[in-house]
């Protein structure tokens, strides 16, 4: 883990305060987390390269070997 100072809103403070109050975790985790979401959102241009290669009849035909079965008990989603 690294230490990193930030400057922010007063308000902005007292929001992600109250949220990690309410949700029972640290301010820092808070943060954490947004700052993870929002990252989460930025191309990837390596991504975006290997989807580029991608062909989707080459998908479809990798998909059609699954068989139709339905999941065991344990593999439900509930």
């Amino acid at each position: 883990m690294t230490a990193v100072q930030i400057m922010m809103p007063e308000q902005v403070k007292q929001k992600v305060t109250e949220v990690a109050h309410r949700r029972h975790v640290s301010f820092d985790k808070v943060v954490t987390i947004a700052l993870m979401r929002e990252l989460a959102k930025v191309p990837d241009p390596l991504l975006e390269r290997r989807a580029a290669r991608g062909c989707r009849a080459d998908f479809d035909a990798f998909l059609a070997q699954v068989p139709d079965v339905s999941p065991k008990a344990y593999d439900k989603m509930k």
